[in-house]
């Protein structure tokens, strides 16, 4: 194995280690501050209601998504191609694209309002709705949080990730506290909720415009470039809507083959499942831009970076996976009203779902680097198909457990199928034996644990016994198989012992 250079060490992860902090910040508040209010919103929030609001959130994602025909992603590949080559480029193509983005979405929105009671019919099917202006919530959030998607996803790809942190805590704070003094002392019922939702949304899309003007930059004749946009973009419309039918139509078959309070206990599950995203999230989108960029600089060492970070991110994963899922019953009964009890069951699928998608979505940087976007509709298409499949089979036998497996179970084939493709595309070594491996290990002690171990404190004590013991084989184990870990340890060290002392310097001062 070829050695790393002292300063080759700090250049491959310094990246990581400076822009993982505002990540991983954002993400452990976005987390924690639900977390801790879940159980108040679920005393007074019953499992229908919450089932209501998921499936408004359904709507709204699946009308955000074709609103904007996929531009969010071709803005991305503009800011990996150019960022590093020409500066002054890059920023007129964002703010062209923007443009573009807001005027497509607008038009997505007025052909959108004939049919929002069909709309309604589809996804919230019998729900009685008190007033008539609910029907274009869905809508009007689908539109604003589609430029909301624009706007994060350039501060991730041009790694202004303090930026994202600033949106992202903004809309929680303002949310979640309105949230709970309108439940506890004013009785809001679901149709406030999704009318706050909607008031948040707009604030922090505002905010996050305001934040990316900096970056924004506009040229006349860069608007020709709407053409190559569309070539490239428009395969993320039906991209999309795949995407959605994996992502969404589980609770759409859970309303419909049995009640919307199935829903909402599967709902809260997710909810849940949601905080692994405190460590996966920071790392790929951190990741996912750096990699780019250096494929498209054709810098040396490239495939080392690719493997070794695809390695670390799946085994690290399963380390806060296997710990999650463990304590998924104690993590309910102690968050969540006892109405929602039965939630913990899904959680170890749908957080395994979640690692597949992200891997899945690491992947992706093979076929944006070859210009093979084409690609994505046909395997999104493919895991929608499966994922429908299942639900249609699991379900009805299985009920809120069959739509998680069908979930996890899709992922799982979208990832191997990125993953042959991709390898055609731009081959490197995963060293995947060794990581199936690992994951089949992973399940069975879960699987294990969950059905042997019944909740009780010495039940507690042996599962964080576990988990320690468990870490540290897999830290040794990481160690042993991957060098650059090393470099990446040391970076978020030296990272943090500087942000301690400059805090420290402050405070003395």
């Amino acid at each position: 194995m070829q050695s790393i250079e002292p300063g080759q060490k700090e250049y491959r992860y310094s990246f990581l280690a400076k822009n993982i902090f505002w990540l991983i910040l954002g993400w452990i508040i976005s987390a924690v501050i639900p977390l801790i209010t879940m159980p108040i919103i679920t005393t007074y929030l019953d499992p229908k209601s919450f089932g209501i609001i998921a499936l408004f959130m359904v709507e709204a994602s699946l009308l955000g998504g074709l609103y904007g025909l996929g531009l969010g992603a071709f803005a991305s590949r503009m800011i990996y191609k150019y960022d590093r080559r020409n500066r002054q480029k890059c920023l007129q193509y964002l703010g062209v694209i923007l443009f573009y983005l807001i005027v497509f979405s607008l038009l997505g929105l007025l052909i959108s309002l004939p049919f929002v009671k069909i709309l309604k019919r589809l996804i919230l099917k019998d729900v009685f709705f008190p007033y008539s202006f609910l029907f274009y919530i869905p809508v009007i959030y689908g539109f604003f949080d589609n430029i909301y998607g624009f706007t994060i996803n350039s501060f991730l790809s041009l790694q202004q990730n303090k930026k994202y942190f600033i949106c992202n805590i903004t809309g929680v704070l303002l949310l979640i506290p309105i949230e709970v003094v309108g439940l506890v002392w004013f009785g809001f019922t679901w149709v406030e909720i999704v009318i706050l939702q909607l008031i948040v949304k707009i604030v922090v899309v505002l905010l996050s415009l305001w934040l990316l003007k900096e970056n924004l930059g506009f040229s006349f004749k860069r608007l020709k470039i709407i053409k190559f946009a569309l070539r490239y973009s428009l395969p993320y419309v039906p991209l999309n809507f795949s995407a959605w039918i994996q992502q969404q139509i589980d609770k759409i078959f859970l309303g419909g083959m049995h009640s919307l309070s199935y829903v909402g206990v599967y709902a809260v599950g997710m909810k849940v499942s949601e905080g692994f995203r405190f460590f996966s999230r920071p790392i790929a989108a951190s990741i996912k831009p750096e990699i780019s960029k250096r494929l498209d600089s054709n810098e040396s060492g490239i495939q080392r970076d690719i493997t070794d970070f695809f390695n670390l991110f799946f085994q690290l994963s399963l380390f806060v996976i296997f710990a999650i899922s463990i304590f998924s019953q104690e993590i309910i009964t102690l968050f969540a009203n006892v109405k929602y009890s039965g939630a913990y069951r899904i959680i170890p699928f749908t957080i395994f779902g979640i690692m597949f998608a992200e891997l899945s979505g690491i992947l992706h940087l093979k076929f944006i680097y070859k210009n093979k976007t084409m690609l994505f509709p046909l395997i999104t298409f493919l895991g929608a198909f499966l994922n429908v499949s299942l639900n249609y089979y699991l379900i009805p036998k299985f009920e809120i457990v069959g739509a998680a497996f069908a979930a996890v179970l899709a992922n799982l084939g979208v990832l191997f199928v990125c993953y042959f493709i991709s390898q055609r595309l731009h081959f490197s070594r995963y060293n995947m034996k060794k990581n199936i491996s690992l994951l089949i290990v992973t399940v069975f002690i879960i699987f294990l644990i969950q059905n042997m171990l019944p909740t009780s404190r010495i039940a507690i004590l042996l599962k964080s016994a576990i988990i320690l013991f468990f870490g540290f084989i897999l830290y040794k184990y990481i160690l042993c198989t991957n060098e650059r870990f090393m470099g990446l340890r040391d970076a978020l060290i030296n990272t943090a012992k500087i942000k301690y002392r400059s805090v420290w310097n402050k405070g003395k001062l």
